[in-house]
């Protein structure tokens, strides 16, 4: 459907199994693009408030740019990143020096780098994973949920493909154990 208001309810419907799940007790949705979320966060706020209305007991909150830390593995996240690479052999280039940047500057700021950096915005899966003063971390791009529009035929310069999916990080003990894709 294309009416703000189903989008609204598919997402809500969309979300709910894992909202039901006990150990479900915090949620965090990365404010996307206008061109996604109908303008100013519209999408994400009216969401997270019926979830909000649906599961008091849950911590529920939309975020720009976030951290979470799941038992000593430190995690990054958001919306916008860097772009998966212009050209096939140049694919992860950029990635990789943006996850450098962001390691620089958080040693430079005294503070354990991510060990994983999660993006979304570009449609395509990427993974790429460096290391730097003693420390690895990990950039995962996410795929998108849906085909493109002509909004994103146009960003993403028409793909010949897409890949549409998501991913879970498996973290045991603080140490990243697994990614797996869907």
């Amino acid at each position: 459907s294309d009416r703000i208001a189903d989008q609204i309810v598919i997402a809500r419907y969309n979300l709910t199994p894992l909202m039901r799940l006990k150990q479900i007790i915090a949620v965090r949705s990365a404010i996307g693009t206008e061109a996604h979320n109908f303008g100013k966060a519209s999408a994400e706020i009216l969401l997270m408030d019926q979830l909000k209305a649906m599961y008091p007991a849950k911590d529920i909150e939309n975020v720009y740019h976030g951290w979470l830390d799941v038992d000593g593995f430190g995690i990054d996240y958001a919306h916008h990143g860097p772009y998966p690479g212009s050209r096939e052999w140049l694919r992860g280039n950029v990635a990789i020096l943006y996850l450098r940047d962001i390691m620089i500057r958080n040693g430079g700021r005294g503070r354990k780098p991510p060990d994983a950096v999660l993006r979304a915005h570009y449609h395509q899966w990427l993974s790429v994973t460096t290391s730097m003063m003693d420390y690895e971390s990990r950039l995962i791009i996410s795929p998108s949920y849906c085909l493109l529009g002509d909004y994103a035929h146009q960003a993403a310069r028409s793909p010949d493909s897409v890949t549409v999916g998501m991913y879970a990080l498996e973290i045991i003990d603080g140490k990243l154990r697994d990614v797996h894709r869907f």
